[in-house]
């Protein structure tokens, strides 16, 4: 995913969970993709293994509990066709 844009849903000033949203296009960045990295170095990439771009956007909450030192990250996907 590659956030577009980033929300504090709750600011968890009143004791609630603090839940922070980022929403974005699947998308993988040059700089963790494989062919990006094979075509920098100046190889040839087989197309068939190739990052393959699909119509799908998502979103991640993550939340934060008063009091705890762990994350919560709820991940939902849409299909844009």
């Amino acid at each position: 995913m590659n956030p577009t844009s980033i929300v504090v849903v709750n600011d968890g000033q009143d004791g609630t969970p603090a839940v922070l949203r980022a929403c974005g296009p699947d998308d993988i960045l040059d700089y963790v993709n494989a062919s990006s990295q094979v075509a920098a170095l100046g190889a040839s990439f087989p197309a068939a293994a190739d990052d393959r771009n699909y119509a799908l956007d998502a979103c991640i909450e993550y939340v934060f509990q008063p009091g705890r030192r762990d994350i919560r990250m709820n991940t939902t996907v849409f299909s844009s066709e």
